[in-house]
């Protein structure tokens, strides 16, 4: 699942269905899988794409609740894609899908949680940050332009733990109190 955002995306979109890729990958560093622990995922929009196969893994071996943002109920991704395990609460902008609202409006409280998993836009961690800035174990997959994808170009780089980081290489997945925000557009 993908946006059409750029000119990857833009190619991507013009591939006719059957068409075979040659895809390298995974690339960097992913989310850390727990167990036996009480779970929080958060994803907003295309992100929830990206906790799906995460949300799989983690049903079998925690107590997870997964909270979803969209624009709208067009934006979505059904439910059914995700493990019915998993307690699961929608927001969308709108109205027309769960609460009208951000996602950001309808979580709990994170202190009851022993992880927290992000994957979403900017704004969303920006939202987040003041409720989990005390969080210790809050992983956050970002994302960034990226020209080679594997760890050459240092374009994806961002400020981590006051160093600079390669999000293609070093991540995506960081510890978001390590992640300076500020820095990112």
């Amino acid at each position: 699942m993908y946006a059409t955002v750029g000119e990857g995306t833009k190619a991507l979109s013009c591939i006719p269905v059957g068409q075979v890729l040659n895809v390298v990958g995974p690339l960097g560093q992913g989310f850390e899988i727990v167990k036996n622990q009480k779970v929080l995922v958060i994803a907003g929009g295309l992100g929830s794409a990206a906790v799906m196969q995460l949300c799989k893994e983690l049903v079998h071996h925690n107590s997870v609740d997964l909270y979803l943002g969209y624009k709208d109920y067009q934006s979505a991704i059904p439910t059914e894609f995700f493990p019915l395990d998993c307690n699961t609460k929608i927001a969308t902008e709108d109205g027309s899908l769960g609460t009208t609202g951000l996602v950001t409006t309808i979580l709990p409280k994170a202190d009851g949680y022993d992880v927290i998993y992000l994957c979403g836009p900017l704004p969303m961690y920006k939202a987040l940050l003041p409720s989990l800035h005390k969080h210790p174990k809050v992983f956050a997959s970002f994302e960034t332009r990226m020209g080679c994808g594997y760890g050459v170009c240092a374009g994806c780089s961002i400020r981590v733990g006051g160093k600079m980081r390669k999000v293609c290489h070093d991540g995506p997945v960081f510890l978001m109190h390590e992640v300076d925000l500020d820095c990112l557009v």
